[in-house]
């Protein structure tokens, strides 16, 4: 495997915690037969991803946006290369509260860009350009465009996951310890703290601890190892003027400059303990260090190793008062040798070999209401999919209407993103406005791949963005929508044209049923993937939990007849109740608000056989009205394969559906159809004690596992037809 790892510009000229990381990481790889390199100059990162076949761009330090910035846009330009961030993110919070008094109100996007320019005129790192200066969102475009975001500990993911919202691209690779090679000490002494003189670091913390022991005859020495933060003047002012103190008042501590990675084993080897007092770490590389060196460990409670080491080390809050009487602990009631088989750099290189093999995808789906399900049919589908992709490493991106009746629902891995939605002032042409919003801003994200639901209102859209961002997208055509019987000549005329801007405006047509597959094969000359929809099994209720949901309903076990969809002609509904309201109750579940729905209503209120249900998303309540039904009808007479049809399945229905191409392909010979042109359901209801259904077969082809494998298989081609 091919791979560079690309860190800041003074990695090597200032040395740290992440230069250890990085060099360790890259011997360990080229040990296991990687090619391997090491870039810190962005003009060469390009000159090399041009010239070169590389696999993987593994880049360090999350908050580092300038360097993070110029992997992002390789990403985007060439996806077939995958692209690792090591986090590192470090929470400057408790930081920014001592800090002065703009500074800790200023908003989190504003103090990074600051600090990226700091870091460029006082470190010599970076000058950022203009496209990362205008870049919105930059923390989350660039974890979400990311194959994979890895962290030290299983606490540091646990927050990026929160920061994020994404889900299992994060993962865990701990730190190595072959580096540090110990030799044996008889005589051991003093206390150091090793790394960079910063704020973040809150060495003055411990001279103040080494203060308070002074008082109490404590003689053990306190060196503190590092050099100055280039950007922190002002504590480094603080800082030697508390050391200055401390040694006035009678306490041992000295400081000197940073030592080289060989002298920190000798060093180790002859120390009693290491402290880390940081206000924050991911890991703390020295805490492991020094316990695998033997030396008893004062680790602050706010480094994320802490949890995870906390049986091994002596914790405590980063104050004076804390540190002095944890170091006293330490001194009383040493702890035993650690068990740390787990820190090594030949295991991370292994676990990295894994993670660069894994594909990952960052997805977005448009044309639907969002997640979670609350109308059916393409929100159903995005539902399950979604959450599939994601749990197997993708990130998705799932747009999202701003009327949704779940705003806070989350979903590890999954972006929900709300775009404003105006139905309730414009109607059905609403529709449009939300589809351009979504496109447009799926089209700034750039993902891998988009796959759009439906053509009615997407259509301009997508004409627009093939023009302008020739961006790859996949069309799921929503059945047949210009043969549908509700709409006027004028509105199918429209309808045909929009299915047929969108497919020209598409590299792939997904298709849901065969009928749709054969009808575009005759109309068009472009990619079909047939893809059909899923279903899941439900448990069935007992007597009592069945009887007690219908009787809500004012329905009786096996005595009635049960439709659930969408309240539109093309679904046969006043055909079925003229036919068969005289005979037994009819049941209608759906969204009654519809102008065909409320001619429904008025000519049938009165009639004690017509039992009304508003549309119910809660699956127990379907399951119930289903298990109850003698016969589920569907008289869904176009589109594709319906949800609905499929759940009536998986529930073990009897079913009798409209004689039609779409019904056929899913039901088959098992199906019992009828045709308004023939009445036949009032025959069908009086032999209907004779009907005998097993469609365990017809359901083994609509497995939500096998659906969303073969969405990963439309998501790839789109991604690689970039290249």
């Amino acid at each position: 495997m091919n791979v560079i790892f690309f860190a800041r510009k003074t990695l090597l000229d200032q040395p740290g915690g992440d230069t250890v990381q990085v060099l360790e990481t890259i011997k360990a790889l080229k040990k296991r037969g990687h090619n391997v390199i090491l870039i810190l100059s962005v003009s060469r990162l390009n000159k090399e991803i041009r010239s070169s076949k590389y696999d993987v761009i593994h880049s360090i330090n999350l908050g580092r946006y300038v360097d993070q910035y110029h992997c992002y846009q390789i990403r985007k330009k060439y996806p077939q290369i995958k692209w690792v961030i090591s986090s590192i993110l470090v929470d400057y919070k408790e930081y920014e509260i001592k800090r002065g008094f703009i500074w800790k109100y200023l908003p989190y996007e504003i103090q990074e860009n600051i600090k990226v320019f700091l870091r460029a005129l006082l470190s010599k790192d970076r000058w950022p350009s203009i496209g990362l200066i205008f870049l919105k969102n930059p923390l989350l475009k660039f974890t979400w465009t990311a194959d994979h975001i890895l962290t030290t500990t299983s606490a540091e993911a646990d927050r990026i996951k929160r920061i994020t919202g994404l889900g299992s691209s994060v993962k865990v690779v701990p730190p190595g310890l072959e580096h540090l090679s110990v030799a044996k000490q008889k005589k051991r002494d003093g206390y150091v703290i090793l790394g960079r003189i910063e704020g973040i670091k809150n060495q003055i913390e411990a001279i103040n601890a080494w203060k308070i022991l002074s008082k109490t005859g404590f003689k053990e020495p306190l060196t503190i190892i590092g050099d100055e933060g280039s950007n922190h003047k002002k504590y480094i002012q603080s800082f030697k003027l508390a050391i200055k103190e401390a040694q006035n008042q009678g306490a041992n501590v000295s400081w000197k400059r940073a030592i080289k990675s060989k002298e920190t084993s000798e060093l180790l080897s002859k120390t009693y303990g290491v402290i880390i007092p940081s206000l924050f770490e991911t890991f703390g590389l020295t805490s492991i260090e020094g316990l695998k060196a033997k030396c008893q460990v004062i680790l602050s409670k706010n480094a994320e190793s802490s949890k995870e080491l906390k049986k091994d080390v002596f914790l405590c809050m980063p104050v004076a008062e804390q540190i002095a009487t944890a170091v006293l602990s330490a001194h009383k009631n040493p702890k035993k040798h650690a068990s740390l088989d787990k820190y090594s750099w030949n295991k991370a290189a292994e676990s990295l070999e894994n993670i660069y093999s894994i594909q990952s995808r960052f997805i977005a789906f448009s044309g639907s209401r969002g997640m979670p399900n609350r109308y059916g049919g393409f929100e159903e589908m995005v539902d399950h999919v979604s959450r599939r992709l994601s749990d197997t490493g993708n990130r998705v991106w799932v747009s999202t209407s701003s009327k949704h009746s779940k705003p806070d629902y989350k979903y590890p891995g999954i972006l929900r993103k709300f775009h404003w939605d105006p139905e309730t002032l414009m109607g059905s042409f609403a529709q449009f406005i939300y589809d351009w919003i979504s496109i447009r801003s799926i089209n700034q994200w750039k993902p891998d791949s988009h796959i759009t639901l439906g053509t009615t209102s997407s259509a301009p859209s997508l004409l627009w963005q093939k023009w302008f961002y020739r961006t790859n997208v996949a069309v799921h055509l929503d059945g047949i929508e210009w043969k549908r019987g509700k709409y006027s000549r004028i509105v199918r005329n429209y309808l045909k044209l929009s299915e047929q801007i969108a497919v020209k405006s598409s590299e792939i047509i997904i298709s849901d049923n065969p009928g749709i597959t054969d009808y575009c094969n005759m109309n068009y000359e472009k990619p079909i993937h047939e893809i059909s929809y899923g279903t899941e099994i439900q448990k069935i209720l007992n007597k009592e939990e069945l009887n007690d949901i219908l009787m809500k309903f004012g329905l009786i076990k096996d005595e009635y007849v049960l439709i659930i969809c969408r309240l539109v002609p093309e679904n046969n509904i006043l055909e079925i109740l003229t036919e068969l309201i005289d005979e037994t109750p009819i049941a209608i579940v759906g969204d009654w608000s519809t102008r065909y729905g409320q001619n429904i209503f008025n000519l049938f209120h009165g009639n004690l056989n017509f039992v009304k249900i508003e549309s119910e998303y809660d699956p127990i309540i379907t399951q119930a009205l289903r298990q109850g039904s003698s016969i589920y009808i569907h008289g869904h007479s176009v589109g594709g394969t319906n949800p609905g049809l499929l759940q009536a399945m998986s529930a073990d229905c009897k079913i009798v559906a409209h004689d039609n191409v779409f019904n056929r392909s899913v039901l088959g010979s098992k199906g019992i159809y009828f045709n308004t042109s023939n009445p036949l359901l009032k025959k069908i209801w009086l032999k209907r004690n004779s009907i005998d259904q097993d469609w365990k077969d017809q359901l083994k082809s609509h497995d939500w596992n096998e659906v969303t494998e073969k969405y990963t298989e439309v998501a790839e081609y789109l991604a690689l037809k970039k290249t």
